[in-house]
């Protein structure tokens, strides 16, 4: 009698393990199944991460290099690219792409010679300094307030200095061009003249 009062005891005991087991077995298996899947979204946003890095890299790389070949040829090309008639055929076409590296010094005096015939001394200038008529440039300087350079001669040729380069402007206003040509004479480099094309 004794042995057989133990047996509900201990099948309670048993049934008590089976249930803390599986009790512990579903509270822990869905932790586990989190941290896989937090391990496994990770992973992902690393390759991700990864794969951008490499391509912005890759990109840069490429933005340096074209930079410095751009750099390379600023003084034999200061135009990269040109679409239209030829630059000095006024209301043509004229699309230019010019090197964002080259030199800009020549610019810089033609650009405020520009801005001098557009004064009152504009005759003075182009009669005692430029040596051409006043009544052909004065006139329309005076009335074009934009002149957008579309294409400057590089500063050198099959690897020697130039003695000689013309920057064209265009004045859309008028639909005209004024080339400003540079050269060397007894003073150095500088403006030479300039020409007006209708």
């Amino acid at each position: 009698m004794g042995a057989q009062a133990n047996y509900p005891a201990q099948a309670n005991v048993r049934l008590e393990r089976a249930t803390v087991s599986v009790l512990v077995t579903r509270a822990t298996r869905p932790d586990f199944q989190c941290r896989g899947s937090v391990k496994k979204h990770m992973t992902e946003l690393w390759s991700r991460h990864r794969t951008a890095g490499m391509a912005l890299a890759g990109i840069a790389i490429l933005v340096v290099t074209g930079a410095l070949v751009l750099y390379a040829v600023r003084v034999d090309h200061p135009v990269l690219y040109y679409y239209g008639a030829s630059p000095e055929v006024p209301k043509g076409t004229a699309v230019a792409v010019l090197n964002p590296f080259r030199n800009r010094t020549d610019e810089a005096t033609a650009e405020s010679l520009i801005l001098d015939l557009r004064t009152s001394r504009c005759e003075q200038i182009v009669r005692e300094r430029l040596r051409e008529d006043p009544t052909r440039i004065c006139p329309v300087l005076h009335n074009n307030k934009t002149a957008s350079l579309i294409w400057l001669d590089p500063m050198r040729s099959h690897g020697t200095y130039r003695r000689s380069r013309s920057l064209v402007y265009d004045l859309p206003e008028s639909g005209a061009r004024i080339v400003v040509y540079f050269g060397t004479d007894e003073v150095g480099w500088g403006v030479s003249t300039v020409s007006l094309i209708h």
